[in-house]
């Protein structure tokens, strides 16, 4: 029988670490880090052999709080990490295998996202653009995750303890696409009232605008403009306003053909193409399709076997994570047990 070991935590990307480091040592569970006190007495039945405790996002109190209470109630071996970017204490890789029986528990503290295996390019890339204020431009499929990439920018930038915003243009009414970027003031047209647009919303912190290849012509000139000025107005008003918020544009549309087709404009695309980071579609990001599945399989209640995992890993999903997603969703509503195999999936 495997060993266990309970991951309490808010970070996917340590569980999806976790789940690739020790595959084959442990069984992973995960569960909230605000939820620790519940999932410790509901496994008091078993022996824990290790907390693990990363204090770089909690005060003094808060980690005395969870050492005490690990101490009152279990007999283990107690360890802190000083950084959420830091590798799993090497003392772990040796109990996982070794004590067969008991049951381990990691508790870690909210964090930004993180990548301790091999780094891909594009998330070297990421980490190196967050560190500067320019605007950047993720390319990828439909579903490939660009969303989550523009909140690794903004949790490794300076601007982390801001507010991110984000919206996605094909989801907006046309007509009023510009008083939702720009905001507009009272009798700017009917009905409109007094209200901020997304570049007021955002204030100090990022701005995420995904679709950007559905931005009208007449948009795509004032974004220009706002690009090279750092200045904007409301609609209905001539009073210049100041851009604080830093930039993250996405879109799975060819912008360059679009260039020659005259639908986007070459100012903007050369503006925007300054830094480029391509997100690579689920297809050839492997390594990442049975944690995905994993933590899309918790989120709805459900196991995976070890043949629907291999199966999963052996699809190309055209669709990306979002596919992968949906597959896991509506398995598990049509599915009679609380297992998925194979059989059980409908892609």
């Amino acid at each position: 029988m495997k060993s266990k070991l309970l991951l309490i935590s808010d970070s996917r990307e340590l569980f999806w670490y976790c789940s690739r480091k020790l595959s084959g040592q442990c069984e992973i569970l995960h569960s909230k880090i605000q939820d620790y006190k519940k999932v410790l007495l509901l496994a008091e039945v078993l022996s824990v052999i290790c907390v693990i405790l990363d204090t770089s996002s909690l005060d003094s109190s808060a980690t005395h709080e969870i050492r005490d209470f690990v101490a009152d109630n279990f007999d283990c071996t107690f360890f802190t990490v000083d950084s959420a970017f830091g590798p799993l204490p090497l003392e772990v890789d040796s109990l996982c295998p070794t004590h067969q029986d008991e049951k381990a528990f990691l508790i870690e503290s909210p964090s930004p996202p993180f990548y301790p295996h091999d780094k891909k390019n594009h998330v070297k890339l990421l980490e190196k653009f967050a560190a500067h204020e320019e605007p950047v431009l993720l390319l990828g499929e439909s579903g490939s995750g660009k969303s989550h990439m523009a909140e690794v920018i903004h949790l490794n930038s300076s601007r982390r303890e801001r507010v991110f915003v984000r919206r996605n243009i094909a989801e907006l009414n046309p007509s009023l696409i510009e008083s939702e970027l720009f905001g507009c003031v009272k009798g700017a047209y009917t009905d409109a009232t007094d209200r901020k647009g997304l570049f007021e919303l955002a204030g100090d912190g990022t701005l995420f605008i995904d679709e950007i290849g559905e931005l009208s012509l007449e948009n795509q000139a004032k974004l220009l403009g706002i690009l090279d000025t750092g200045k904007f107005c409301r609609v209905g008003s001539t009073r210049e306003m100041q851009v604080r918020c830093r930039m993250v544009f996405a879109t799975d549309a060819d912008l360059l053909a679009r260039t020659r087709e005259h639908t986007f404009k070459k100012q903007l695309y050369w503006r925007l193409a300054k830094f480029v980071v391509k997100i690579p579609p689920l297809r050839e990001r492997r390594d990442e399709i049975v944690p995905l599945a994993l933590e899309f399989a918790r989120d709805v209640g459900v196991k995976l076997s070890e043949d629907a995992l291999s199966f999963l890993e052996s699809q190309d999903w055209v669709g990306n994570i979002r596919q992968l997603k949906f597959c896991i969703e509506r398995s598990a509503v049509l599915a009679d047990t609380k297992t998925l195999f194979e059989r059980d999936l409908i892609l």
